[in-house]
């Protein structure tokens, strides 16, 4: 008598989660799902998704599955994926965004105006130090 297929996979307690797809491998079959609180990614296989074929499944889609642990190969893997609804965003109130503080002068420049600007106060630091007058000694000559 052979080995079952599949009798390396013992099944264990399943736990049901959501989330997107990060990954899709189409010509062999397979994909990898990013669990919503998780950091590692989980395999799956075409033949775990239900509901829907695992052609119109994309990256991004938003999925619901069973986590099943795989005693084989000692490692989670996502089983019975389904399309899922994204969650509503809470209702609590978002925090208001503060506005960006303004520069000292009140404009940002950028582009040939930066550049214009930065030539023009290069070219007045250099007569300052040229002329051997300091910040100091240049306000009390003007008064």
């Amino acid at each position: 008598m052979g080995r079952r297929r599949g009798a390396g996979s013992e099944r264990t307690a399943k736990r049901v989660s959501r989330g997107t797809i990060q990954r899709l491998v189409p010509d062999r079959g397979f994909g990898f799902i990013q669990a919503d609180g998780e950091k590692q990614s989980l395999f799956f296989h075409r033949t775990s998704v239900e509901k829907v074929a695992f052609e119109d499944l994309k990256e991004g889609d938003f999925v619901e599955f069973e986590v099943q642990r795989d005693q084989r190969r000692d490692r989670n893997h996502a089983v019975n994926i389904r399309p899922a609804e994204r969650p509503e965003p809470s209702a609590a109130p978002q925090p208001q965004s503060r506005p960006r503080p303004r520069p000292a002068l009140g404009r940002i420049y950028t582009g040939w105006q930066a550049d214009a600007i930065r030539a023009e106060r290069s070219e007045l630091y250099r007569r300052r130090s040229t002329s051997g007058l300091d910040s100091s000694d240049a306000s009390r000559s003007s008064r």
